[in-house]
C-alpha cells in the first residue's frame, strides 16, 4: 500500500469514527455548560490531520533520499494542503493528494538529486569551502577545518575545555553529512564510523588529540577548530562530489 494510500485511509476512517463521537459529545455539551464540546471534536481532528501532515512529509524524507542519505523537505511549500484543517473543510484534506504532489517533486532520482544538493551545500557551508581557494596539505593529507569555541563556563570555572553547545551540534552535524558523502562515495567505513562518532558538551577537549575516524579520514582537535584530514583519495572523491553537485548550486543560491 502507497503511504498517500493508507494515510488517506486512516483519515476517511477517523472522520466516520469522530462524526459518530460528535454525537456523544454535544450531548454532554448539552447536560453541562461547562463542557466546550466544539472545542474538543475541532481540535481532534485539526491536531489529527497535522499529525498526518507530518507523517507524509517525513515518509517522503526517508523513501525519497538517497541511499544512506538524507532528504530535506520544506514543508512551507506545503501548507496550502493544511488549509483545509484551519478552515474546517474536513473532507478537503486529502492525503492521498499531498502525498501525490510529493512524489510528483521527489520521486524517482528528484529526490536523490536534491538530497545530494543539500549535502553537498552543507560541506560547503560547514568547511567555508570555495572553489577558488587553494588546497592546504599536511603530512600527505588534505586538509579542512571547522572553527569552534570552548564554553566559557567551563573553562573559567571548571578549568576544562569542552565545546559549547553549538560548536558541539556543529562538529556533529558535519560527522552525519560527510555520512552522507561517504555512502555516496562507496567508503562504507567511513559512513559507517561518522554515523558512530558524536562530540558532547561533555567531552573534553585536548589540543593536538588525534581520532582515527577510519582509514581516509582522522580529526585533529584544537582549542580554536578542528581539524579534518583527509587522505589524496578520499578528497578527489569529495572534489568530484562538490563539483557534480555543490558549486554552481551553492553559488547561484548566494
Amino acid at each position: 500500500m502507497q503511504h498517500g494510500d493508507y494515510y488517506q485511509r486512516l483519515w476517511d476512517d477517523f472522520l466516520e469514527l469522530a462524526d459518530k463521537i460528535d454525537g456523544m459529545v454535544d450531548d454532554l455539551g448539552k447536560r453541562y455548560s461547562e463542557f466546550d464540546s466544539e472545542s474538543v471534536t475541532f481540535k481532534r481532528r485539526i491536531s489529527t490531520g497535522k499529525s498526518i501532515f507530518s507523517s507524509l512529509v517525513r515518509d517522503a524524507e526517508q523513501a525519497f533520499a538517497p541511499t544512506g542519505g538524507t532528504l530535506q523537505i520544506d514543508t512551507y511549500e506545503y501548507l496550502d494542503w493544511k488549509k483545509p484543517l484551519e478552515q474546517y473543510e474536513w473532507s478537503n484534506f486529502s492525503p492521498s493528494g499531498l502525498w501525490a504532489a510529493l512524489e510528483e517533486a521527489y520521486g524517482g532520482s528528484k529526490g536523490v538529486e536534491i538530497g545530494y544538493r543539500q549535502t553537498a551545500h552543507d560541506l560547503i557551508h560547514t568547511f567555508s569551502l570555495n572553489r577558488d581557494d587553494s588546497v592546504e596539505r599536511k603530512s600527505g593529507y588534505v586538509i579542512l577545518r571547522i572553527r569552534v569555541w570552548m564554553d566559557s563556563f567551563d573553562r573559567k570555572w571548571s578549568k576544562r575545555n569542552r565545546l559549547n553547545y553549538s560548536c558541539a551540534d556543529t562538529v556533529n552535524k558535519s560527522l552525519s553529512t560527510l555520512s552522507a558523502f561517504a555512502d555516496w562515495a562507496g567508503d562504507d567505513e567511513l559512513a559507517f564510523a561518522c554515523k558512530r562518532l558524536r562530540w558532547s558538551t561533555q567531552h573534553d577537549v585536548t589540543s593536538r588529540e588525534k581520532t582515527i575516524v577510519s582509514g581516509n579520514l582522522m580529526i585533529v582537535t584544537f582549542l580554536e577548530y578542528f581539524e579534518f584530514r583527509f587522505t589524496q583519495q578520499l578528497a578527489e572523491n569529495l572534489q568530484i562530489f562538490l563539483g557534480q553537485y555543490g558549486f554552481a548550486n551553492h553559488e547561484a543560491a548566494a
